[in-house]
């Protein structure tokens, strides 16, 4: 089986962006040493990091984004800024922790959107790859792959190879996901109505003139808020992804990040974990999804999320919570 010439210019696009993406993440020199695209998944037994990568529309397909052990656990330490000192033993050691996993779930997240930009300057915008799940104890999926292999190293702290792995058959065409259109933040029991009500309820809190960025990875849902901040008179600035957001806040004053749990794995709890690490004290965090369940917003206030914003929400939900979160108020009007 030849590789499709699709395919190839879908993986070689991708190759292009990556080590400047890994630069951005690991915030050192990353070295690219040798692209192929082969025919090929992975060996049993692979010492890897895997994350699966899923095409969200048209339909359903799935890639897999694999990172040998050493590079991962360099990546992973250097995202949130350990020593390279700290770095260099944990590499030496091999040891994956829970802490880590969440940061290569940021990662891989990351890297998709480069993947993202490869399949939609070559077959089109309506292609949008998402992060699902990782880990290193995954099973090597079984179906026939067609692999993109990127020897690289991480400064010397670390090298081996980077694999995305997507269908012999390419991407085809079809309906999105029935569940696609009514996304849930979460499992659990939904919020009756008076509770529903009671989180819209929010107090008027003081005068807000800060400025805001919404973390949405996904592009589809950027219009909508950019409406809702034109609708709340807010300076709101779209970003993709937590480093995307970092450069943000590195040249404007940020006074509040929101975080759309509709389109981030796991109803955006762990990106809120994030980013309550690195961002400062004064920082509000707005947790927004549609379908909250009462886990959902205990586990998004647990995480440090200073609101819940209801979806759908209009530019004066939007404009009361961030007033709220800036005022210190009482997150929600009920209890959990």
């Amino acid at each position: 089986m030849s590789v499709p010439d699709t395919v190839e210019a879908i993986l070689r696009r991708a190759a292009e962006g990556l080590g400047e993406s890994l630069r951005q993440i690991a915030r050192t020199d990353v070295e690219v040493r040798d692209v192929t695209v082969e025919e090929g998944g992975l060996e049993d037994g692979a010492d890897v990091y895997l994350a699966k990568l899923e095409l969200e529309r048209p339909e359903p397909v799935e890639t897999y984004l694999a990172i040998s052990r050493p590079v991962a656990i360099a990546v992973a330490g250097l995202l949130v800024m350990m020593q390279e000192k700290v770095v260099r033993e944990k590499v030496e050691q091999g040891e994956v922790t829970d802490d880590d996993l969440e940061s290569l779930a940021e990662c891989a997240s990351h890297l998709s959107t480069v993947f993202d930009e490869a399949l939609a300057e070559v077959i089109g915008e309506q292609h949008e790859l998402g992060f699902v799940e990782g880990g290193v104890d995954a099973a090597a999926p079984a179906a026939t792959f067609v692999r993109l292999r990127v020897e690289l190293a991480i400064g010397d702290l670390a090298s081996g190879h980077l694999f995305w792995l997507v269908p012999a058959e390419g991407f085809g065409e079809g309906q999105r996901r029935a569940d696609a259109e009514t996304p849930q933040a979460a499992g659990g029991v939904e919020l009756s109505a008076e509770e529903m009500a009671a989180i819209r309820e929010v107090a008027q809190g003081a005068a807000f003139a800060g400025h805001v960025a919404a973390l949405v990875p996904v592009e589809r849902v950027r219009g909508t808020w950019e409406q809702l901040a034109k609708e709340a008179d807010v300076a709101l600035e779209v970003v993709r992804t937590v480093f995307e957001l970092r450069g943000l806040a590195a040249g404007a004053t940020l006074e509040a990040v929101v975080v759309d749990g509709d389109v981030h794995p796991g109803g955006g709890i762990s990106v809120v974990e994030i980013v309550r690490r690195w961002a400062a004290p004064n920082v509000a965090t707005i947790m927004a999804a549609s379908r909250p369940t009462r886990w959902h917003v205990a586990a998004a206030l647990a995480a440090g999320a200073a609101t819940y914003l209801v979806k759908p929400a209009s530019g004066d939900d939007l404009r009361r919570a961030l007033e709220r979160a800036s005022a210190g108020a009482d997150p929600i009007g009920f209890g959990i």
